[in-house]
């Protein structure tokens, strides 16, 4: 897929003239050829070869975008352009946002205005064009077997979304804990989201503004748990405590624009370099010489370097074996036949504003930092220890499975046992029989399934149309028909006499439809 007649919003060459463009990048490109020559020690009579080449190579490229794709040159492959949100639009969309959900003033008529407010920062229509997008993906790998290949922007914001969303809806193995981590690895890390750009966290960025790419996407994978709850291994606080630590600078994961520059700072590994390694479940519960420091770091051996920081996902892995608090004790896995592709329903109707951005903990502040709750809560109790008195509410809401899990450990602690980890206990419980797991499904069930499929077709055929309608219409064809490369699409179908095909008209004999 591939967006016509468009260039880079951030760039500032996008709607000007053919002239005014070329100088525009001309000068850009003078630009980064003098920095890069001037550091590399380049001699100025090379520089001023580079100089005098620079304006053709331009214009021959700007000539070959006004062209355009020719789509003969490529066999059997259909150029589909979209439309996307630039990253133009998803700052503004955010500032709206936050005005809503962070207002510096309340409003005259809150309920009203809230909502008024979230309608007008389109916050959950950009949702709905990613989810749109990606489900378009998904349908034409999943039904139709085809390879699909973005040209999208720079690829590394919407593109990094579009790709991540369609493999999590069809792959499971991205559903899971594991798979998630290399998802993120694969499509945002080593593809090079720039993080530092995007989120402020340097001083020569902060003129560009806050774009949140990457918690857009955390919030669309929301959006699909919320309506999938039994296809995650994770539930919402994993991706919750990664919408607060990409911004927080606390772990080395999401530090720096690339793999280059994190290698060049010396906060990459060599665990990092090589990729995502399996976990290995251990039997027994961690040591204290064995926990996280509390700063983030780890225990580093005599040969590392003390910098290096922890990555977010060592944090999450290691604090998964001791706590269930990212698990979701909901997963089934692959125990149900029909949760292998996932195809959320898209419509802004379906779409929930995230608690994440409008909620917030007064009495200890957000909970994305266990070591200082902790510390805060032994503090509390020592006071209340001392004093006598009880301050706090005992009233919590019931978790069945972290209160039972407690109680293991409590009783193993009692009988002076080391305390097993809390995922060995519910490994060892016993599942029913596969055959007591199917269900019979409904008449009512079986419709529901069926539209919501037949509307996710639907979906990614609008958007079929409608890309090849604007290529027709841009290119001066006749018909939207005659922009295909290859038109027909042939599919069995019990005809009494013979028809007449769509495209061109032919008579067709026999069992087809076109």
């Amino acid at each position: 897929m591939a967006e016509s007649d468009s260039l880079d919003a951030e760039s500032g060459f996008e709607d000007q003239e053919q002239s005014d463009r070329e100088a525009s990048v001309v000068r850009f490109v003078a630009r980064f050829v003098d920095k890069v020559c001037t550091e590399g020690g380049v001699t100025e009579e090379h520089i001023k070869s580079l100089h005098q080449m620079i304006p053709g190579v331009v214009a021959m490229h700007v000539e070959m975008l006004d062209a355009g794709i020719k789509t003969d040159a490529y066999h059997k492959t259909e150029f589909i352009p979209v439309e996307y949100t630039e990253v133009r639009q998803i700052k503004s969309s955010f500032k709206k946002l936050m005005r809503a959900c962070v207002p510096s003033s309340p409003a005259a008529e809150q309920e009203q205005s809230f909502f008024r407010a979230i309608e007008n920062s389109e916050w959950l229509n950009q949702l709905e064009t990613l989810l749109q997008v990606a489900g378009a993906i998904v349908d034409l790998i999943d039904l139709l077997g085809a390879s699909v290949m973005l040209l999208l922007e720079d690829g590394w914001d919407f593109t990094a979304q579009v790709t991540s969303i369609a493999q999590l809806c069809l792959d499971p193995y991205y559903r899971t804990i594991e798979g998630f981590r290399v998802l993120i690895e694969k499509e945002w890390l080593a593809f090079g989201h720039r993080f530092n750009h995007r989120s402020n966290l340097l001083q020569g960025s902060q003129a560009s503004g806050f774009a949140p790419i990457f918690l857009q996407f955390l919030d669309a994978v929301h959006q699909i748990q919320r309506q999938f709850p039994l296809s995650f291994e994770f539930n919402e606080y994993y991706l919750r405590f990664l919408a607060y630590h990409y911004v927080s600078a606390r772990f080395r994961t999401f530090l720096s624009d690339s793999e280059l520059e994190r290698a060049e700072l010396g906060i990459m590994t060599e665990e990092d370099k090589r990729g995502s390694l399996s976990r290995h479940h251990k039997g027994l519960e961690a040591s204290q010489d064995d926990d996280i420091y509390p700063g983030g770091g780890r225990v580093s051996s005599p040969g590392s370097s003390g910098h290096l920081g922890t990555s977010v996902f060592d944090y999450i892995e290691k604090h998964s074996g001791r706590h269930s608090s990212f698990y979701n004790f909901l997963y089934v896995g692959d125990r149900i036949s029909d949760s292998a592709v996932l195809r959320p329903v898209k419509e802004l109707s379906a779409l929930q504003l995230w608690s994440y951005l409008i909620g917030e903990e007064l009495r200890h502040g957000p909970s994305y930092d266990p070591e200082v709750r902790s510390l805060d809560r032994q503090q509390e109790e020592e006071a209340e220890a001392a004093d006598g008195t009880t301050t706090t509410s005992q009233r919590r809401i019931a978790d069945t499975f972290t209160a039972q899990l407690e109680e293991l450990r409590h009783l193993e602690l009692e009988l002076g046992h080391l305390p097993q980890k809390w995922n060995v206990h519910w490994d060892k419980l016993e599942l029913p029989p596969p055959e007591q797991l199917t269900r019979q499904v409904s008449m009512t069930t079986q419709m529901v399934r069926h539209h919501g499929r037949s509307v996710h077709k639907r979906s990614t055929i609008e958007i079929l149309i409608r890309g090849k309608t604007s290529s027709s219409a841009g290119g001066g064809g006749d018909t939207p028909q005659g922009c295909y490369s290859h038109p027909h699409r042939f599919e069995k179908y019990n005809y009494t006499t013979p028809s007449y095909c769509d495209h061109c008209s032919s008579l067709l004999w026999g069992p087809l439809k076109c």
